[in-house]
């Protein structure tokens, strides 16, 4: 079975402390990002003896597969004026990679108190239909955030093969968590049994975000 391999943002008034019991190293989102957007193809030049003679060698790896849900806050935490960031770099990866079903999938779910499922990782069929799904979120609202059971609920529902999920056929399961600020459910103990079926976990802290406070 693949791993499930876990990323955290912290957005607005987030810290990357929030973030701490569910990662397994302080690695950025930035760092890891290679990983989701693997090259599939290399190009060597060899330059000869004579400068007039080329050899061009194109090297065919292995074709990149990755199921990729984002899990998003939208509580106030966030808000209206983070949430144009927050898309910015949820299209940003998209529109990095070669999304149709037998390559890139995504899967989209909203949190706040409670988690939603906005676009599951077989209902779409291309780039633009993902994108179009982004540019749709709006903010739930309110100040209970339980992250926890929002992880908890994604690795349950999102990452299933009645949902597109090609986690049987052993590719890459990727959730990318954007949260702006402190849990208020238990995260350790959903984090600890992610760990215990082998997922991996990172943080990362956005910067240019705005502060929500």
């Amino acid at each position: 079975m693949a791993n499930v391999i876990t990323f955290g943002m912290a957005v607005g008034g987030a810290s990357s402390a929030d973030l701490e019991p569910v990662a397994s190293n302080n690695k950025s989102t930035g760092d890891q990002l290679p990983y989701i957007v693997e090259v599939t193809q290399r190009t060597t030049v060899v330059q000869n003896e004579f400068p007039e003679e080329l050899e061009i060698t194109t090297v065919q790896t292995a074709k990149v597969v990755r199921d990729i849900v984002f899990l998003v806050d939208v509580s106030s935490y966030v808000g209206s004026h983070n949430l144009p960031f927050v898309k910015q770099f949820m299209t940003s990866v998209v529109n990095m990679l070669d999304v149709q079903p037998d390559r890139f999938q995504f899967g989209l779910m909203q949190f706040s108190e409670r988690p939603k499922i906005e676009l599951n990782l077989n209902s779409h069929q291309n780039k633009q239909d993902v994108l179009n799904r982004i540019s749709q979120m709006t903010v739930m609202g309110g100040s209970v955030l339980n992250t926890g059971a929002a992880m908890s609920y994604a690795l349950s529902n999102m990452f299933q093969a009645s949902t597109g999920s090609r986690r049987r056929q052993n590719f890459p399961q990727v959730l990318i968590l954007i949260t702006g600020g402190p849990a208020k459910d238990e995260v350790k103990k959903v984090a600890d049994s992610v760990a215990l079926a082998g997922v991996l976990t990172y943080t990362h802290q956005q910067t240019e975000m705005l502060n929500s406070t």
